[in-house]
């Protein structure tokens, strides 16, 4: 992670070594930055020596705020740690509240549209206009695109779906289709996002073959695997601020550099996550994490207790911590 070093007071000695503990340090700062391109992050860190004490501060400006942080030490490579320790903290805070904000935007928008258009469809239902039925209900399946884009990969690597023969398209065209069928009946007490959800769950569990199996945590999956290979992860965006290694940690970034050898690595540490997961305790992360349903919605939707739903997330979470298991 570059700086830019100011020194108040602060003898030629110590300024030498500040910068070669700040460059052995920082490394666990940039893992939590890589997505933020270089150019759009600037950070200053001002070294000042006060008496017997070494005292740093720290100003970090991303796109979507601006950060700060200190350190004092009677070392000066303690005071570097304890600086590097809280902007790490802030930097893992902020894109947790980005996150609850994006995701918060998403469901209002995803809220917003189905209201305008519940109406309409009413309307092309009851005179039977397929077409125009369709034409109004696409558009706002969009707001689950991203979410069938998950869906399709996990069940790509779970082995359930062939890689190219089912895409994320082609499931939101068919929970359209289905839309169609089942409008007339569906249940009055749902409301119709969370309906239309339901049924691209439906869609997609049918066409890979029902509910997965529990896949075995010590079983590997060889890196030449298909269902590795053609997951694609880096569209994958992370879902929480969670304790190292994050997912954000090891989904890769097609534009980020990264080697190939590494992006394998990675993709092997998601898969070793997201593999473990039954399907309803994925999808109620993913949906609460991602897309801002509350327990309760998530609860709705599965037709469970919000307690439930709850323990899943927390279990969801825990297992999205763990270290993937290695070969004995």
């Amino acid at each position: 992670m570059e700086a830019r070093f100011v020194f108040e007071g602060v003898s030629p000695a110590v300024v030498d070594a500040v910068r070669v503990h700040w460059s052995r340090k920082a490394g666990r700062l940039e893992r939590f930055l890589r997505r933020v391109p270089q150019d759009q992050r600037w950070l200053r860190v001002t070294v000042r020596q006060v008496d017997s004490r070494v005292a740093a501060r720290a100003v970090l400006v991303l796109p979507t705020g601006t950060l700060v942080a200190r350190g004092e030490s009677a070392d000066h490579r303690a005071a570097l740690d304890a600086l590097l320790d809280e902007l790490t903290l802030e930097v893992r805070r902020h894109h947790e509240a980005v996150r609850r904000d994006d995701a918060y935007r998403r469901k209002r928008r995803r809220q917003e549209d189905v209201a305008r258009v519940a109406a309409l469809l009413e309307e092309s239902y009851e005179q039977r206009d397929r077409s125009g039925f369709f034409d109004v209900l696409r558009p706002v399946l969009e707001n689950l695109a991203d979410h069938a884009r998950h869906e399709v990969d996990v069940a790509r690597l779970a082995g359930r779906l062939d890689t190219n023969a089912f895409t994320a398209s082609d499931l939101l065209d068919e929970t359209v289709v289905r839309a169609w069928e089942r409008f007339g009946s569906r249940p009055p007490d749902r409301p119709l996002d969370a309906w239309l959800t339901a049924l691209l769950h439906e869609v997609l569990d049918e066409r890979a073959g029902g509910e997965p199996e529990a896949v075995p945590l010590e079983e590997e999956l060889p890196l030449e695997d298909p269902r590795v290979q053609g997951a694609g992860f880096e569209d994958l965006p992370w879902w929480e601020a969670l304790d190292p290694p994050t997912v954000e940690d090891v989904l890769p970034d097609p534009k980020s550099g990264t080697p190939e050898v590494e992006r394998e690595e990675e993709r092997r540490a998601v898969l070793e996550r997201l593999k473990r997961l039954p399907a309803r305790r994925r999808r109620a992360i993913l949906l609460h994490a991602l897309e801002g349903w509350d327990e309760a919605e998530v609860a709705l939707l599965q037709g469970r207790s919000v307690e439930e739903v709850r323990a899943d997330i927390e279990a969801a979470r825990r297992a999205l911590r763990e270290p993937a298991r290695q070969p004995a």
